[in-house]
């Protein structure tokens, strides 16, 4: 007997081992799609839910940091525009990224959808900032700042009126009395 393989023997081995070299590194392939389709999507949620909490705050934070010193300027006793322009102008743009990140992070309620409520109505993920300020424009709050600031000043110095009357009255009644208690 011979041990000689036919080629058509040679060719159908050749094939097979062919078909499983193939076969393998498909599977390697598949393997390797699979950990990047995981680590993808892993990464695509983390980052979404992090857009929610601790980057919404983040960003919420700096806005009202920018408002409270916004606030501290317009009253200030020294009325500097320039300054309070300049912050008005940080404070709107900090608003507008606000509401960038809230758009950006709705698509965690795609990714990560919430269960319907108790009457089944779809939930959405709140992300905790959104935008305030899109309809101030400057004129109209420095407008605002003036009249508040006008204001103030008006009830500063009723209260000084007032304090005075009630000193230039005090003053009139003790010297009156100090006379009537002179005559006795």
């Amino acid at each position: 007997m011979s041990t000689t393989k036919s080629p058509a023997q040679q060719l159908a081995e050749h094939v097979e081992a062919s078909r499983r070299e193939t076969e393998r590194l498909q599977a390697i392939a598949s393997a390797i799609d699979a950990a990047d389709e995981a680590a993808r999507a892993a990464a695509e949620l983390a980052h979404y839910r992090r857009t929610q909490n601790p980057l919404a705050s983040e960003y919420r934070e700096r806005r009202d940091a920018l408002k409270n010193k916004l606030d501290e300027l317009a009253q200030a006793s020294e009325f500097d525009v320039d300054e309070l322009f300049r912050v008005f102008l940080e404070l709107r743009v900090e608003d507008a990224k606000c509401y960038s990140l809230s758009i950006h992070a709705a698509r965690l309620d795609y990714l990560d959808p919430l269960p319907p409520n108790h009457v089944g109505a779809a939930r959405q993920h709140n992300c905790g900032v959104t935008q305030l300020y899109q309809a101030w424009t400057w004129s109209t709050y420095l407008d605002s700042v003036i009249k508040e600031r006008a204001e103030a000043a008006g009830r500063k110095h009723l209260e000084a009126l007032q304090h005075q009357a009630f000193e230039e009255i005090k003053q009139a009644g003790d010297e009156a009395r100090a006379a009537a208690a002179s005559e006795q």
